[in-house]
């Protein structure tokens, strides 16, 4: 069993793992962002909508309790709301600094 599926596992039981799962959720945070950041500045054909649109479904998959998320998809997903939420309210600041001529 690799360290994610034991720590997940372990995580689920007891609750402990919380620096494998805080280390995690930064990775998971970090890349996404970094991507997100790369993206924007060079896809012309990516919009503030396409990142609402995305976060929009993370949020959807963090509410599927039904199908059993344990503590790393938990860690996972909230960095990945987390790395959507914060890219958008950049954007829509820019934006909105746009719209005043700043």
């Amino acid at each position: 069993m690799g360290r994610e599926a034991k720590c997940a596992e372990e995580a689920s039981a007891t609750g402990s793992c919380d620096d494998f799962l805080a280390v995690k959720y930064e990775e998971v945070y970090g890349s996404l962002y970094a991507h997100l950041q790369e993206q924007r500045k060079n896809d012309p054909a990516f919009t503030v909508d396409d990142v609402r649109g995305f976060l929009k479904d993370s949020y959807v998959w963090m509410g599927n309790e039904g199908i059993g998320n344990g503590p790393l998809f938990e860690a996972t997903q909230s960095a990945t709301i987390a790395a959507y939420e914060v890219l958008l309210a950049e954007w829509v600041d820019v934006l909105a600094g746009e719209d005043k001529g700043d």
